[in-house]
């Protein structure tokens, strides 16, 4: 399997930091109109460096095709660029720096919930709309201000979704091995929650610290509770070593990991042999939509790849689409607050439907007060904690590829 990406310009992009990427007009253009600041802390390298440049290209790619349409409500877009790392400490430092130095009014694809969780209070605090995919309970509590949009479902779906997983499979002794942070412990906690209902029993739960060399220990105190299955809740550095030892220990248990976790990346890193059969489950976009199509249009041109290759530059692709039709809808957006405001009202599911900023420009033009924009990662409609819905796709790893299994969808 081939990293997607184009690596020149990863190289290029990680060397901007937040230098603006002004995008589709001329220096006199933009000066004339309002400028709307975007900023992109997204996962350049680190642990999500394998999704991170095809979110943040497509963030720019699509400032740059609504900027060349003519902006959105009287606004042109800049992107200002940075790389988070994949870690909290730099997310919130590069988010700072966004917020503090280049004045943005929305941040967009921030990735994990250690991230989002870094970078929420500064947010709330400068009234910046937070966009991101984190699932840790915590981040609906946290967003105390209503400014923050969580793409990604919640660690409760999650958790149904491993108990469907299990129960589906016939497994009847799972083990869970959770990496020590706030949505790992969500996601556990929840399908232990939702096990316990099903059986009357309480699986056991092996805790374990990030940036080990070594796991033995944990995996050791987890195979001698002889489990059927076992459920990783971690990242794809972690579960390199994690799959590696598991494998060298004789481990005849079937895993279940997120595509975070066992990405292409690891394969590759791997062999197909010590991954063989892993069943990996992860959110689906609306891959049959006409937002979808659209969207593969503009990953291709941003990384001349499928939009297949990457869920969470589709959701990039809505977050961009959603900030545009906001302003469409209220050019004199000023606060953040009134931009949650507005994007609400373009994504709910009482809306007038669209499929793109171009239709729901006409829309608006037409009289339409509220929108449903149906998204090319899927349903849009967020709750009052800024939480959406999500289907998940279950797939194997056979001979080093993921082949679809099926789908779950959430069911509260």
């Amino acid at each position: 399997m081939k990293n997607q990406g184009d690596v020149s310009r990863r190289a290029v992009l990680a060397g901007i930091g937040s230098t603006a990427l002004l995008t589709g007009l001329s220096g006199r253009a933009q000066a004339a109109g309002n400028v709307f600041r975007i900023g992109a802390p997204n996962t350049i390298t680190g642990a999500a460096g394998v999704f991170g440049t095809g979110v943040q290209n497509t963030i720019i790619e699509m400032a740059k095709r609504l900027n060349a349409a003519g902006g959105a409500g009287g606004h042109t877009f800049e992107v200002f660029a940075e790389d988070t790392q994949t870690l909290p400490e730099p997310a919130l430092l590069a988010a700072r720096k966004l917020i503090e130095v280049n004045e943005v009014k929305a941040l967009l694809g921030v990735y994990s919930s250690p991230e989002a969780l870094a970078i929420i209070p500064a947010s709330n605090a400068a009234d910046v709309v937070l966009m991101h995919t984190g699932a840790a309970p915590k981040l609906a509590a946290d967003n105390t201000e209503g400014l923050g949009f969580q793409f990604y479902p919640s660690s409760q779906s999650i958790g149904f979704v491993l108990n469907q997983i299990v129960t589906k499979e016939g497994y009847e002794r799972p083990v869970t091995l959770t990496l020590t942070n706030d949505a790992s412990i969500g996601n556990s906690t929840s399908f232990h929650k939702y096990w316990a209902e099903q059986t009357g029993s309480e699986p056991e739960d092996i805790r374990y610290q990030p940036n080990q060399p070594n796991y033995r220990s944990e995996l050791q105190q987890a195979l001698l509770a002889n489990p059927d299955v076992i459920i990783l809740n971690g990242y794809e550095p972690d579960a390199t070593i994690i799959m590696k030892q598991l494998y060298e220990l004789g481990n005849t248990a079937r895993v279940i990991a997120p595509e975070f976790a066992v990405t292409t990346r690891l394969i590759e890193a791997l062999g197909p042999e010590l991954v063989e059969d892993t069943i990996v489950y992860r959110f689906v976009p609306n891959s049959d939509s006409a937002a979808y199509t659209l969207f593969d249009e503009v990953y291709q041109a941003a990384m001349d790849a499928p939009g297949s290759a990457n869920t969470y530059a589709a959701i990039a692709y809505d977050e961009m689409n959603l900030v545009a039709l906001a302003l469409e809808l209220d050019p004199a957006i000023s606060t953040g607050a009134e931009l949650a405001d507005a994007i609400h009202k373009v994504c709910g599911p009482d809306g007038e439907p669209c499929n793109s900023f171009a239709e729901g420009k006409e829309l608006i033009a037409g009289g339409a007060t509220v929108l449903n924009y149906l998204g090319a990662s899927g349903p849009c409609d967020f709750d009052d904690q800024g939480r959406t819905p999500g289907n998940f796709g279950v797939s194997e790893v056979k001979s080093g590829e993921y082949v679809f299994a099926y789908g779950i969808v959430f069911e509260d």
